[in-house]
């Protein structure tokens, strides 16, 4: 067992291990001890399908032991690696073609996560798995982007009102469209994240450090380092970073970029409530990847002992069954909470999540819904839902900010 990352099969630990952007000897001796010790290569390929890192494990397979892709064991991962390479082509294709119709309509976007992570993070499209495509817009040409849109040949997730979705854009942070069958899926942001998060970018902050990419030859618009770095570990935090390739993507970004002015991170971290979250992060970063890259910004930054007990059972949850339902939704509200290292933002997470318009694929807006006139009505059932979806043992963690709840 390499040391970092403790998991607790050694299909997992296949995985971890060519989950780095650099495996260096270390990793690709264990490798081989590894597929020595008779790996189940059908549960690796499991996996790596959870976790999104087909991409990644076919090509360090084919760096560290090519001879191992002849087996018939790993055909489906060959095939796997070449259909997701395939279909992130005909994404970029997609998002080329949004942006420049935005362009065209003098509409500024900034693609988020999808290909831009991939080239980020690993040099690369092809090695990082993406589904949909994420656009970011101002807040204030968000409307006209969702006419636009709207002419491309996509379709809401579901028809909205004027009024509800004036409502909806105060709580959330993306409308979801789809085109071809589902086949290709694009969310238009006008902020990074839900309000009920407290996890306040600056949009004009986020616009003026914007740097830019190149994307097959032409120049698109990317978050900077620092909001990327950021917007990664708390995206990570929100979803109890239940997902490796996210875990990933963040040390990889971290050597890409190695000349990162950390202190301006931690200090916008501080600002932003947000440095628990921040270490949380750079703590899964260097268990992963204990390089110097990794082990830089943690001399800066002092990790509470809350930080590491969170950051034990993000490595216990990889490999455990998956959560699915109300127990998912309840383990990762109290995950959240306890990232937040200031009571205020522990309450505002609640107030904000209580009071919130409820998604439009939730089955209470289904059951209960109402005319635009009735649309306060939410501000009342919303809070009694939240008490009976996530009870009292649920909430107490924004009263203990140093105790796992």
């Amino acid at each position: 067992m390499l040391k970092g990352a403790q998991v607790d099969s050694p299909e997992l630990e296949m995985l971890v291990c060519c989950a780095r952007a650099e495996p260096g000897p270390e990793y690709t001796a264990r490798v081989h001890e590894l597929q020595e010790s008779g790996l189940d290569w059908s549960v690796v390929l499991q996996l790596a399908d959870r976790h999104r890192l087909t991409p990644l494990l076919y090509r360090q397979m084919s760096r560290i032991a090519p001879e191992l892709l002849q087996q018939p064991a790993l055909s489906l991962l060959v095939f796997r690696a070449r259909k997701i390479a395939a279909r992130n082509l005909r994404l970029i294709q997609e998002l080329l073609r949004l942006l420049d119709v935005l362009d065209k309509h003098q509409i500024p976007a900034i693609p988020i996560k999808g290909p831009l992570l991939a080239i980020s993070a690993f040099g690369s499209v092809a090695l990082r798995e993406f589904e949909d495509l994420d656009i970011l817009v101002r807040r204030a040409d968000i409307h006209r982007a969702i006419n636009i849109i709207s002419t491309t040949g996509y379709e809401p997730e579901r028809e909205l009102t004027q009024a509800q979705k004036i409502a909806y854009l105060r709580s959330e942070h993306a409308f979801q469209y789809r085109r071809d069958g589902g086949q290709l899926v694009v969310e238009l942001h006008w902020r990074l994240q839900d309000r009920y998060l407290s996890f306040p970018f600056d949009e004009d902050e986020l616009w003026n450090t914007a740097t830019a990419t190149n994307l097959f030859g032409r120049r698109v618009r990317s978050l900077s380092t620092n909001n990327l770095l950021l917007f990664l570990c708390m995206h990570g935090a929100k979803h109890y970073w239940e997902r490796l390739e996210w875990i990933s993507c963040l040390p990889a970004v971290m050597r890409a970029e190695s000349s990162l002015d950390w202190s301006a991170v931690i200090e916008q971290a501080r600002r932003m409530g947000g440095l628990r979250i921040l270490q949380l992060g750079l703590l899964l970063a260097h268990d992963l990847d204990g390089s110097r890259y990794t082990e830089a910004p943690l001399r800066l930054i002092r990790v509470e002992p809350i930080t590491k007990e969170l950051a034990s059972m993000v490595w216990k949850k990889l490999g455990a069954n998956e959560l699915a339902g109300s127990r998912r939704e309840v383990y990762r509200f109290r995950f959240f909470l306890n990232t937040r290292e200031r009571l205020s933002d522990r309450v505002r997470v609640v107030w904000d999540a209580s009071i919130r318009i409820p998604h439009p694929n939730s089955s209470l807006w289904q059951r209960t819904h109402l005319p635009a006139w009735l649309l306060f009505v939410y501000y009342f059932v919303s809070p009694m839902r939240l008490l009976r979806k996530y009870g009292l043992q649920g909430l107490r963690g924004v009263f203990r900010p140093n105790r796992i709840s």
